[in-house]
């Protein structure tokens, strides 16, 4: 008997223990913290088939990077129009 009843003990300290640790987030949310605010910079850049502008491009880089500017994305689309003519957007951000 006695250890039927300290048994029965063990096991509700246990579940109510458990049950403290699964509803403290409910009763005790973490704080809110404010998102960080980005800059962003976009440079259009024209690419032509038989000469590329690559140079105009990498002088861009380099300006960009050495001012603490991050690329972040460069998508690039063809004109259908003029298929030898490709234009771009060098997306960076601080």
């Amino acid at each position: 008997m006695v250890t039927d009843r300290f048994t029965r003990a063990c096991l509700l300290t246990i579940v109510l223990l458990l049950a403290v640790i699964a509803f403290r987030p409910l009763l005790q949310p973490d704080h809110a913290h404010a998102a960080q605010g980005s800059q962003y910079k976009v440079i259009p850049i024209t690419i032509f088939a038989p000469t590329p502008s690559g140079v105009e491009t990498e002088q861009a880089l380099k300006k960009y990077a050495a001012d603490g500017w991050e690329l972040t994305a460069a998508p690039f689309w063809i004109n259908s129009g003029y298929p030898e003519q490709g234009r771009g957007l060098l997306i960076f951000r601080k």
